[in-house]
């Protein structure tokens, strides 16, 4: 159900710019990828491509900027590889077609519907609350790397406790303690976003 409701409030909030509702599905389809829901996730990238066709001349640099970002975030999952080539190879064609493109400020408006949904995802559980119950699972059971990885997502999308430079260091703490020859290929795929994200 939630993943209809987001869809909906980006159609919604986007009715009338349709290249930040490209834009803003990409970053949707990312946020449902980390929560593991891949078969909404094609749905949405299924969608995406339609609204990409609708607004082909429209769409200036820096929004195909932003949507390849988007589109090598999913590269991690492997199931959804094809959707994602023929997305790229859209906007390829998109880039070439477009001589005059017109510049847009949609990417703010992205960023902060993006910060949105990373709210809503958590807003039934109170992240310090959350961060608390994963360490002290994975302080109990020192070799259980799923806990380690739920505590660093818990800070990692908690908007409160990732611009918090204690938080971050925690995250990092607890990053550099995550075996990753013990991960599944999806958590590894989120080790190294989450290694990357760590970085600065």
């Amino acid at each position: 159900g939630s993943a209809i409701t987001m869809y909906k409030k980006c159609e919604e909030k986007y009715k009338d710019d349709p290249v930040a509702l490209a834009a803003n599905q990409l970053a949707v389809a990312r946020l449902l990828a980390e929560a593991d829901l891949l078969s909404d996730t094609e749905r949405f990238l299924r969608r995406t491509k339609h609204t990409l066709l609708r607004v082909r001349e429209k769409i200036a640099e820096h929004d195909l900027k932003y949507m390849r970002d988007m589109l090598d975030k999913l590269g991690a999952y492997d199931t959804l590889a094809e959707r994602i080539e023929d997305i790229k190879t859209l906007l390829q064609q998109i880039e070439e077609n477009n001589q005059t493109l017109s510049t847009r400020s949609s990417i703010s408006q992205i960023k902060a519907v993006e910060k949105s949904l990373e709210g809503d995802k958590l807003a039934d559980i109170n992240p310090s609350d959350a961060l608390e119950k994963y360490s002290e699972a994975f302080w109990l059971d020192p070799n259980n790397e799923e806990y380690k990885m739920k505590a660093i997502s818990t800070i990692l999308h908690s908007p409160t406790l990732r611009s918090d430079p204690v938080y971050r260091a925690m995250a990092k703490d607890i990053l550099r303690i995550t075996r990753p020859d013990r991960l599944t290929p999806m958590q590894k795929a989120e080790y190294e976003r989450f290694s990357n994200a760590l970085k600065n």
